[in-house]
């Protein structure tokens, strides 16, 4: 069997966004959207170490989060090679570094996601494949000439069920994949590595197993994501708390799901 179709798999809660914008290469944005009042990013390289930077902030009565991704130009495309997420607040700011190679070019990619307090959240999760939220919102240019191929057909859904002992059944089907995470973003684990769009990294587990899982329960890659950072739940996705809602769970109520990936590339 070279792809998974339906999977038994731990959920954190995801917050979703009501709006994004972007910001690349250093340059500082001047929002149309009312809530946002500011978002800039920058990138700077020095003896082989990247300094990724950014910062968002918005109108009392939103938050906002701001995502860095840093990203290198390779196969006539641009491949992000870390990302790092701000705290959700009135600002949100992030700091970091990461080593580069020489020989190639570098950007950094900033997305502000803004969060209207009075708006419900939309029915969505997060799955940690980038390029599955890249299809799915058109953003075709950051998807590899390579891979672009498998990813061709979206919208791609998933359907989930959930059943606790002595609970009735609740499912949600056909939930829109609109961010990428937990933890990794080129970790398509439902797809092996001998599948026609193969597993990209962590080639050496088990077909249906996240590598956050495997990291959190079992050390797995020194219990560290591709990131470096310390894996601290095993959860392979992610969903919104309205799709939470719709399983019947509770408020930050983190449970096993079955997860049916049939849609995905």
């Amino acid at each position: 069997m070279k792809k998974l179709s339906i999977l038994s798999i731990f959920f954190i809660l995801l917050m979703v966004f009501t709006i994004t914008v972007n910001s690349v290469e250093g340059y500082e944005f001047s929002p149309t959207f009312i809530a946002l009042e500011r978002h800039k990013c920058d990138l700077n390289i020095n003896n082989g170490i990247a300094s990724s930077t950014g910062d968002a902030m918005c109108s009392d009565g939103y938050t906002v989060r701001i995502t860095i991704y840093l990203q290198r130009y390779i196969n006539n495309s641009w491949a992000t090679i870390n990302s790092w997420n701000g705290d959700k607040d009135i600002y949100s700011f992030v700091n970091e570094t990461s080593a580069v190679s020489y020989g190639y070019k570098y950007r950094v990619k900033s997305v502000a996601t803004v969060y209207d307090n009075n708006v419900i959240e939309a029915p969505v999760l997060s799955l940690p494949d980038q390029y599955v939220k890249f299809a799915n919102i058109d953003w075709w240019n950051d998807i590899p000439d390579t891979v672009e191929p498998y990813y061709s057909n979206p919208p791609y859904t998933v359907n989930l069920r959930c059943k606790k002992v002595g609970q009735p059944e609740y499912c949600a089907c056909n939930i829109l994949v609109r961010e990428s995470g937990p933890w990794n973003i080129s970790d398509n684990y439902w797809d092996s590595a001998t599948a026609s769009n193969p597993r990209r990294v962590f080639t050496d587990l088990p077909l249906g197993i996240p590598e956050a899982e495997r990291a959190y329960l079992q050390n797995y890659n020194n219990g560290k994501d591709e990131s470096g950072r310390e894996v601290l739940t095993p959860a392979g996705i992610d969903l919104s708390f309205s799709v939470a809602d719709e399983l019947g769970l509770g408020y930050l109520e983190n449970v096993w799901l079955e997860v049916y990936y049939s849609d995905l590339p």
